[in-house]
């Protein structure tokens, strides 16, 4: 039997977030215990990863030898923690990184996280996250928005966040929160 890599996830993110006021301003997810809810592991020497709460494979954070790691993705997973959990939506209903189609044409660009509605067709919420550091997206997520015909988007760096509803085409107003799996947008 393998043994069970200890979850490094506080020191982890502790080297990610550089600036404390980064790794521990992630006001976001203020309520979530994000050492128990994300598993980051060594994988090779200096190499670590978490498990992605989707499908469970890992997926790269921090590479010591260099210093630099992807905190969007701990802001990525913190976000699919939060919609599964928070807001009780099915994890069946989240693709990751999921391509968006701009007319007929797929594009290299991919949506971070996208919420289908009950028919796991439909697009119903799309997530675009980014490095704390990082305050811009919100364009880019509402070409997102238009391409996919999504009625919901949410942009977030983990410190701020905008929700935007799309009630008509090219027409964007603010929420200040997302429906939960039981409510509407009403």
């Amino acid at each position: 039997m393998p043994t069970k890599k200890p979850n490094r996830a506080e020191e982890i993110i502790g080297k990610i977030f550089k600036d404390a006021e980064l790794a521990y301003g992630l006001r976001e997810f203020e309520d979530v215990n994000i050492a128990e809810v994300l598993a980051i592991t060594e994988g090779e020497p200096g190499r670590f990863h978490l498990k992605d709460l989707k499908t469970g494979k890992d997926r790269f954070v921090y590479d010591e030898k260099k210093k630099s790691g992807k905190p969007e993705e701990i802001v990525r997973q913190l976000w699919l923690y939060k919609l599964t959990v928070h807001y009780k939506y099915p994890i069946a209903r989240i693709d990751t990184e999921k391509s968006i189609h701009f007319g007929r044409e797929i594009h290299d660009k991919a949506a971070d996280s996208v919420l289908y509605k009950k028919d796991k067709i439909t697009p119903y919420i799309i997530v675009e996250v980014n490095a704390p550091s990082e305050k811009k997206g919100q364009e880019q997520l509402k070409t997102y928005l238009s391409a996919e015909g999504s009625e919901i988007g949410v942009w977030s760096n983990g410190m701020d966040k905008v929700i935007l509803y799309r009630p008509y085409p090219r027409e964007y107003e603010s929420l200040s929160e997302i429906p939960t799996a039981d409510q509407t947008v009403d």
